[in-house]
């Protein structure tokens, strides 16, 4: 084997272990941790939108409603907030300086 190969079977290896002790381990993500607004879901909920996210909500007004915006206009931020007040889903696609926002529908449905 070479030094190469063997470097590259070693981190290989190495990538191995940590998956599985990761699986292993439990895995304190953000909105597993107190205290913070930062991943807690109930920061989000009873805020009222900004005018930015009222003005997206407004032309997203049903399920399957489309708009394109220019991409600094929006962020995944304005979406989780939108959905926090709908309990809608609303998907995001990005190309070059434009997003596509689609508004679908609550999962309860």
């Amino acid at each position: 084997m070479t030094e190469a190969s063997e470097k590259r079977y070693n981190d290989r290896k190495i990538v191995e272990n940590i998956m599985i002790n990761s699986i292993e381990k439990t895995i304190e993500l953000p909105i597993e941790q107190k205290h913070t607004g930062k991943g807690n879901p109930n920061a989000v909920f009873g805020i009222e939108l900004n005018n930015r996210q009222k003005d997206l909500l407004e032309k997203l007004s049903e399920f399957d409603s489309k708009v394109i915006v220019d991409k600094k206009s929006v962020n995944m931020a304005d979406l989780s907030a939108l959905t926090a007040h709908t309990g809608d889903e609303f998907a995001l696609f990005t190309k070059g300086k434009d997003r596509l926002i689609i508004r679908g529908n609550s999962s309860k449905e």
